[in-house]
């Protein structure tokens, strides 16, 4: 992690998230995207481990950068 990048509380971040989801996709879209997520996804767990267990940490890391880079986050 780097050491300027912020930590939030799980309040924080929930809030964030969603923020950042309805700027994105409005409201019911967002609601509509939360609601995919938990019918289609029960085990996070499994879900992160089928989505980024073939990639390294190298790959995940630059992935992360690249994103940040693209889509810059302004509270």
């Amino acid at each position: 992690m780097d050491a300027e990048a912020q930590v939030y509380t799980s309040d924080e971040i929930m809030t964030l998230g969603m923020k950042c989801l309805v700027e994105k996709l409005g409201h019911v879209n967002a609601e509509q995207f939360i609601n995919s997520v938990r019918a289609s996804c029960p085990d996070y767990t499994l879900w992160r481990r089928q989505v980024f267990d073939d990639m390294s940490l190298d790959e995940l890391n630059e992935m992360v950068r690249q994103d940040a880079a693209d889509n810059p986050f302004e509270p």
